[in-house]
């Protein structure tokens, strides 16, 4: 919950409470003009500042009381030689700087704007900047001029004109406050510059009126206030040259904080990693005083993650859905071919490894070569260093990866202009030397896969077939393709993070990318408008979802979690 309370140069301004999200309070004098209005807001525990913008306006300062703008005392009036007006007794009114004055009088009726009076002024004179004007101004009406103080004379007392001065006197400002300043906690983070409209909110045309963004400005005011009952609290200051109806408006937006267990009593995780992969962590599942209820709001996520990485990266992560109770079985010399789409070979640079999913229910042996594709993305001539080695499979009922590496790595002709970019611009030849291997299979086109092609006797190529008819068969979907990852060294255009983090925002998922380093590396995660936490586990819970996708082997450690987020019923 914020609060913000503003004081103005006499009187004290609204004090105003609002849901943590948005605050404001507004400061403008009815009676009143100043040269300076204030408002404090107050951060606390728990919470943290992601915005704060400023809406400033300034306008002449009307018939204003005097006190509100200059202080009065009494004085002496200079000699005139005249016996009569040298009985007067006087006061000054000391405005402290140059204003511009349209009018002076005593109100009659409390209100500065209804009724008004000489109150037994007799002579008015302005400063001249040396000394007093030697013409006087006769009764109370002033004709508009600058100066920084009058001199007041009355055939009265000067204590009483003084006090009458004080609490009953009302002088017209007509002049647009201007060299308008805001400050927080005393140090100027914005100044009006004279022609300037770039800190103008789009919306806005009118003189003097502006929208400012200083959030990073209160957050470092607010960092170093020291604590005090729970809250930190800082000022901001709107300051004008010439005393003016100011307004300040502070908008600021604060979210609570929720740092949740990442396993039961732990705020840290570890998590080897033998291949690349898929993760999800419900951010609160461990936690049985978690905060959420149902309307609250995730608006950001940060962490830290720390981590050893090698250079290799494998693309896809994500699995095709495979075709139930259908495999691809390579046996007695058979040999297939796998298409490497052209999405997954441009990220890299050179070849160390292909990734099938295979199973050998006794054991198997597979041999190959790396072929290059001509320019219709048809199977070509062997690429050099793309030989493959027997690779051996030990008895593996069900699928599982195999990694089928070359001797080196393969380095990659540099990228083609993708509109002249073969579809598939490379292609695994694969045998199986002895034992039988069965090739899970898919039609899921979201992800990634091989197209798939067979070896004439001589030589040639051909779409599989069942029972002589090529596939798809009549009616099928879509063409069967192999699960494929590529096994690579990044190209030096196209950098791919080790760690991707997710969390789905309102309209799409919000992704950041990283390479952990032991160090550690921060990483912030904005959802807009937000998104509501979603129910897990048993007893059900409010959770957040965090995905990683993990595209290499390694070690990866998640600290530091912080998730922020608005509560829907606007409460602390």
């Amino acid at each position: 919950m914020g609060l913000v309370d503003g004081m103005a140069k006499v009187a004290v301004g609204k004090t105003e409470k609002y849901a943590e999200v948005q605050f404001s309070t507004r400061l403008r004098g009815g009676d009143e003009a100043a040269s300076e209005v204030q408002a404090r807001i107050t951060l606390p525990e728990g919470t943290r500042l992601d915005r704060a913008v400023f809406e400033i306006s300034a306008a002449p300062g009307g018939p204003t009381s005097i006190s509100s703008v200059a202080t009065v005392r009494e004085a002496v009036v200079p000699p005139t030689g005249d016996a009569r007006l040298d009985k007067e007794h006087g006061c000054t009114i000391d405005f402290g700087r140059l204003v511009s004055v349209a009018d002076l009088y005593v109100t009659t009726t409390g209100h500065v704007r209804k009724g008004g009076s000489s109150g037994g002024i007799s002579r008015i004179f302005p400063w001249t900047g040396v000394g007093w004007a030697t013409a006087a101004v006769s009764g109370s009406k002033v004709p508009e001029m600058q100066t920084e103080r009058l001199l007041i004379t009355t055939s009265g007392a000067a204590d009483d004109l003084a006090d009458t001065l004080e609490h009953y006197g009302v002088v017209d400002l007509p002049t647009q406050p201007t060299g308008l300043e805001l400050q927080v906690e005393g140090s100027t983070v914005w100044f009006e510059r004279q022609g300037s409209t770039a800190a103008l909110a789009p919306s806005s045309t009118t003189p003097g009126s502006y929208v400012v963004d200083r959030t990073d400005a209160v957050r470092d005011a607010l960092a170093k206030a020291r604590p005090a009952n729970g809250n930190r609290v800082v000022t901001a200051t709107l300051r004008a040259t010439i005393p003016g109806q100011l307004a300040l408006t502070v908008r600021a937006e604060i979210l609570h904080e929720y740092r949740p267990p990442l396993a039961p009593h732990a705020f840290t995780t570890t998590m080897p990693l033998a291949e690349e992969q898929l993760l999800t962590l419900a951010l609160a599942e461990n936690d049985i005083t978690s905060p959420f209820a149902a309307g609250d709001s995730i608006r950001k996520v940060s962490l830290t993650v720390r981590g050893t990485f090698g250079p290799e990266r494998v693309e896809p992560v994500e699995e095709p859905v495979a075709v139930p109770a259908t495999r691809l079985v390579l046996g007695g010399g058979r040999t297939m071919l796998l298409g490497i789409p052209s999405e997954l070979v441009a990220p890299f640079g050179a070849l160390q490894a292909i990734r099938l999913k295979v199973s050998a229910s006794r054991g198997g042996e597979l041999a190959g070569r790396l072929l290059v594709g001509d320019h219709l993305g048809r199977p070509g001539d062997p690429v050099k260093g793309g030989e493959v080695p027997p690779v051996a499979l030990t008895p593996t009922p069900a699928p599982a990866w195999l990694t089928i590496p070359f001797p080196a790595a393969v380095t990659l002709a540099e990228p083609a202009p993708p509109d002249t970019l073969p579809a598939v611009p490379y292609w695994l030849e694969l045998t199986a030397t002895y034992g039988e291997v069965a090739c899970e299979v898919t039609r899921d086109a979201s992800v990634p896969a091989a197209p798939l092609l067979r070896r004439l006797p001589g030589g040639g190529v051909q779409p599989l077939s069942i029972l002589g008819r090529p596939l798809p068969l009549v009616g099928d979907e879509a063409p069967l393709l192999a699960p494929l990852r590529v096994v690579g060294l990044p190209g030096k255009k196209q950098p791919l993070p080790a760690v991707t983090v997710r969390v789905d925002g309102p309209l799409t998922a919000v992704v950041t990318g990283a390479t952990p380093t032991p160090e550690g590396l921060g990483l912030e995660i904005g959802l807009g408008d937000g998104v509501a936490p979603t129910a897990s586990g048993s007893p059900v819970r409010l959770v957040v979802p965090v995905h990683l996708r993990v595209g290499a082997a390694g070690s990866l450690t998640l600290e530091d979690v912080v998730v922020l987020y608005q509560k829907g019923d606007k409460t602390t």
